[in-house]
Parts: structure tokens; sequence; C-alpha cells
């Protein structure tokens, strides 16, 4: 394209193959959606030239012109005869096919497998230094979504998420017991160093693996050898992926064996079994009462839900090929019919917070918001979003078509309201707090059965009232 250009021929091709390296590197999204007879959208050439101005600055002795001839035919701003219009059209159409590849190996599959601060936030589509985002945020997302894709997928995991949904919840109550979790990666690092010794960032990573992974009520025994292969499997995958000190082309056989010997070593030993047990009681409640935020969330706020097979029930599995193990759907299935044999649902909600540890609860709040789906088809797909603000610790909104209103109050950050994570955050661990509806009147609670008459300021012991997270539903609200 360069040679059939006065303007351009003058760049070789080692200068060309090198600035548009440099621009494949930085590129900051997967893709531009560049297409043919149709202008660039403001938002592509915001990426393309973010691209180039880094590449610039990254390479100040490249001649500019090569980063300028690069922007035109990016840009599809090239000059020339119809068939060099044609084949500059060619080369940007193939160049945003190439950038997602390029994205995925060297971030997901490389840098994802490097960076161990907090391995929630390594996730497909993740910015692993934006360390969470705000209440405001996430309801702005929301309300953009229903202004301008209100059909389009929400989900939690994908066949490519590196962990499962209810894997990250565990670990992100971390977040909220940094000290203690400080104390405890020290205590084992110094129990586990007779087990050979694999990076810190490597062993970093393995703990926190292990707490997302480890079996809500296990323990520690049953079963042993079954959870250290999966975690053999996963850091085999991960130390080759992050390509420092192994790789799948250029292993290190010697390092590789001591990986292996480390997460089989550890998971083999009685006291650091025990003391990891200890741990795990602590998170376990925690854990389990964001996953079933997510899963409200997934199913009620705007959008189509999606649910990765086996995430019905808790789904704690790690990168794959963990995470395509075969699904007990008969067991889910006999759970099911046991839920719908059971008319007292208030009792059935406090049967299933008692034994939580089953994934029973999950597949619950599953099967009755997606029955709600069913049953109110437009207020789901169509209805108003608008959020209630107040508490830092609950995720809530509204969704609202006619008559008919939906509340969904989802906790976050409840680890202190737990009892060191002896309980649930229901009933009295809320106290007095109370929050702002948008509007009082009589509602149903879709997981308890519970009639309640709420008036705009509401205590959240009555919404938390028996269990973890509520849907509550106007009362006389007409099926769609």
């Amino acid at each position: 394209i360069a040679s059939e250009s006065r303007m351009w021929r003058d760049l070789t091709v080692i200068a060309l193959t090198r600035g548009l390296t440099e621009v494949l590197s930085v590129f900051p999204v997967y893709r531009t959606y560049l297409r043919t007879g149709e202008p660039v959208s403001e938002q592509d050439e915001l990426q393309i030239r973010h691209a180039l101005d880094d590449a610039r600055s990254r390479n100040p002795r490249m001649s500019s012109a090569v980063f300028d001839f690069l922007e035109q035919i990016l840009m599809l701003r090239g000059q020339g005869s119809v068939v060099e219009s044609e084949s500059q059209a060619r080369f940007a159409l193939r160049f945003q096919q190439l950038t997602g590849p390029v994205m995925a190996k060297s971030v997901e599959d490389t840098a994802f497998y490097r960076y161990g601060r907090f391995v929630v936030q390594n996730e497909v589509g993740a910015a692993p230094d934006r360390f969470g985002t705000s209440l405001e945020a996430f309801h702005s997302a929301n309300t953009d979504r229903l202004r301008t894709w209100p059909l389009s997928m929400t989900n939690v995991a994908t066949h490519d998420t590196k962990r499962g949904e209810d894997t990250s919840a565990r670990i992100a109550v971390l977040s909220e017991i940094p000290n203690v979790w400080d104390a405890a990666v020290r205590r084992w690092h110094r129990a586990n160093e007779v087990n050979g010794s694999p990076s810190r960032v490597d062993e970093y990573i393995f703990y926190q693996s292990l707490v997302g992974a480890w079996p809500y009520g296990w323990d520690g025994k049953t079963d042993r050898s079954a959870f250290a292969d999966r975690l053999e499997a996963f850091m085999a995958k991960a130390t080759k992926e992050a390509k420092i000190r192994t790789s799948w082309t250029s292993p290190d056989e010697a390092y590789d064996a001591t990986v292996k010997s480390f997460v089989r070593g550890t998971i083999e030993s009685d006291d650091f079994m025990q003391d990891a047990r200890k741990f795990m009681s602590l998170v376990d409640r925690a854990g389990a009462s964001n996953g079933l935020a997510q899963a409200v969330l997934r199913l009620a706020v705007p959008g189509i839900p999606d649910t990765y097979q086996g995430a019905e029930v808790w789904n704690q599995s790690l990168v794959d090929p963990d995470n395509r193990r075969p699904v007990a759907f008969e067991k889910q299935w006999a759970e099911l019919r046991l839920q719908a044999s059971r008319a007292d649902k208030l009792a059935l909600a406090r049967e299933l917070v008692n034994r939580y540890e089953d994934g029973g609860i999950k597949l619950y709040v599953t099967q009755v918001l997606l029955q709600a789906r069913r049953a109110h088809r437009e207020l789901f797909l169509r209805g108003d979003y608008i959020p209630i603000a107040g508490l830092d610790s609950i995720a809530a909104f509204e969704r609202s078509i006619g008559t008919a209103r939906l509340l969904i109050f989802a906790p976050r950050l409840i680890f202190p309201r737990t009892d060191e994570g002896q309980r649930f955050a229901i009933g009295d661990a809320w106290k007095n707090e109370q929050v702002r509806i948008p509007h009082g009147g009589s509602y149903r609670n879709l997981f308890t059965g519970a009639e309640l008459e709420l008036h705009r300021d509401v205590p959240l012991s009555r919404i938390f009232g028996d269990f973890p997270v509520a849907a509550l539903l106007s009362r006389g609200a007409s099926e769609s």
C-alpha cells in the first residue's frame, strides 16, 4: 500500500513492520468496528488515536511518518484510486481482526498469570489496575444498558473466564479482611517452605485459588487427592501461561516439578489443611452471600441473563479444563423437585440458608427469578431501572413498568455483619439501618413468600429478615 503512494513509498518494510507491531502491542481494546462505506465512530477513532499516540511516545526515534501513514490507513482516510482504497480498507479490517487475538494472548493468557495482587481482577474483559468499581458506576452502566442495548446478554462466567463465578465470589471476601488474610498467607508460607519454593507470585496465586476452589462445607479430608489434582493442573497451566519460569514451548522441568511438589505436599499436609479449614470458615458465608448477590443481579438487571453450565448451584471451578467437568444435572433436578414439593416458602428459605453448603440455595434463587421473568416478561425486559441510594453495603434498585414494581436488594461488603463468618447477614445483623425505596406499598418477597406493607423508609432487617438476598414484587402486578 505504501509503495503505491508517492507520499509513503520511501517507508521501508522493516519500519512499517516495527511500527505496526508497536501499535498492536499498545492497542487499548480488543478491537474496533470499522466498516467500509461508513464513517469511523467517535469511540473507534479515540481508541486508534490512543494506540498511535502511545506508540509514538514509546518510540521517539522512529520516524513519525510511519505512524502518520498507519493513522491514514486505520482511519480509512487513505488517498488513491478505487483499487487502492479497497486495498487500504481490506488492511484496516484485517488489522481489527488481529488486535483481539493479540490482546487475548498477551493480556489474558500471559499478564493475568503474572500479576497476582488480586486474581479476581484478572478476568476476561476486566482491568486489573481498576480495583473494583463504585455503586454509582454500577447503576450508571445498568441505566445505559437499558437505554442502548436492553436485550444484550448479561453473564458472570463463560467457558473462557479464568474462574467460576463462585470461586471469584469467595476470593472477593479477602478484600474485606486484609489483615487476617495477610497473617494467614505469612503463616502458610512459613509452614510450606518444606514443600519447595515456587516464586512468591506463583505461591500467592495458589493461596488465592485455594480459597476460591475450597468447596463449601468441605472438611479438608474427603477426596483430598482429587482436590489436589485440580489445583496441581491449574498451577501447571498458570505458571506455563505466565512464561516467566516455564512455558508450554520451553518448559523448565525442574521448576515444573517444584510447583507440583509444592501443591501436592501442601494439600497432603494435615496441619496445613486443618489451619486452612479454620480460615475457610471465616469466608464461607460471606462468599456464599457474594455468590447469591451476583446471581440476583445477573437475573434482574437490564439484559438477558446467561447461566453458565453448572452455575445454577455453586460453581467453584478454576480455568479450563476444570470448568468443563460434567455437571450433576440429575442432582439438580432432584433438588428442584424437592423444592417444588414444599408449600411453605418461608420454611424452605430458612432450611436452604441452614444447608447453604450444598448449593440448593443458589438453585432456588435462580429458579425463582427465572419463573418471575417468565411471569413478568415486560417488567424484566423493558422495565425502568431506578437506583436505590443509601448504604454502601447493598446494591439495590427498582424495576418498574406500569403499576408493576420489583425491588432488588443484593448485599455486598457484609463480612462485618457475619459475626466472624458464623452467620449470614440477615435479621438483626442490619441493626437499625434503613433504606429509602422509590415507592411504598404492598409487596411480596419472592424468596420467602412474606407479604410486606412498606413505607418509603424500610428497615433492612425486614428486607433481609430470613434470607440473604431479596426480590420484592408489588402485590397485584399482572403477569405478562
